[in-house]
């Protein structure tokens, strides 16, 4: 039996349930990724229950499924502006489908809160060059850790050396980097993520959190996480990434 009261909680995700019923995911402080059904929720939904609102949740139940009985909102959303939402929605369905439910980890609820007012205090529409880019870079990189899917960075593959910061490396996730190419080699990216090769300064830099906003780097490190991403979620497209694509709506996108 699971029952919790006033506990700190975003919703992530909801859709219809039945007629007038919704199944709602929420990220909370102690119970991680739950699954509610909102019962009779039209007015709730119209109003209160959608991502980027803090509130106060209590639930209970068995199993799967848990049901609301108490939901208090505690303030306006995070994100306001279009585009930081279409950000957000990106980050709520990373957490949706590379986290399990009932998990605990306050690590992850402080890491969540932490990424939504990064990018309200950045701006999807930013001028800042890089955007909300490094925001992303450094949530997608905790996230796979905190989730179980964590990248070796540190030491090469096949020899178990160092990364050297000056060489260049293939990254094969659930392996990790394996040295390529001569001294004068340099890296490119590939239409397959999987065939693109890394310096690595770039490696050094994840594994120690992605400091800094040099835009090489970050470059390179969207297109590793990205391949870890795929991998994790065996190569199922992120719907937020393909609403992205085809959405024409915002003046200014930003990048994901």
């Amino acid at each position: 039996m699971i029952r919790f009261d006033k506990e700190p909680a975003y919703v992530l995700h909801h859709r219809r349930y039945q007629e007038m019923n919704a199944l709602v995911q929420f990220l909370t402080s102690g119970h991680g990724r739950v699954t509610v059904v909102v019962r009779r929720s039209a007015k709730l939904l119209g109003k209160n229950v959608q991502p980027f609102i803090p509130v106060l949740l209590g639930c209970a139940g068995r199993g799967g499924l848990l049901n609301l009985h108490a939901f208090h909102p505690q303030g306006k959303a995070v994100l306001i502006k279009p585009a930081e939402q279409m950000v957000g929605m990106y980050v709520n369905e990373l957490v949706v489908r590379l986290v399990p439910q009932h998990v605990a980890s306050r690590r992850l609820f402080e890491a969540y809160v932490r990424v939504l007012g990064a990018i309200a205090e950045a701006g999807a529409a930013a001028k800042n060059e890089n955007g909300c880019e490094p925001v992303l870079r450094r949530f997608e990189l905790q996230l796979l850790e905190i989730s179980g899917h964590g990248l070796q960075l540190e030491h090469d593959a096949v020899t178990h050396e160092p990364i050297a910061a000056a060489g260049l490396y293939r990254y094969a996730p659930g392996e990790g980097p394996m040295r390529c190419g001569g001294a004068r080699a340099r890296p490119r990216p590939a239409a397959n993520p999987g065939d693109a090769t890394y310096r690595g300064e770039t490696l050094l830099a994840l594994a120690h959190g992605l400091p800094g906003d040099d835009a090489r780097v970050l470059a390179e490190a969207k297109t590793l996480l990205r391949s870890a991403i795929n991998y994790c979620l065996r190569n199922r497209p992120m719907r937020t990434r393909s609403l992205f694509e085809m959405s024409s709506s915002l003046r200014r996108k930003p990048r994901l």
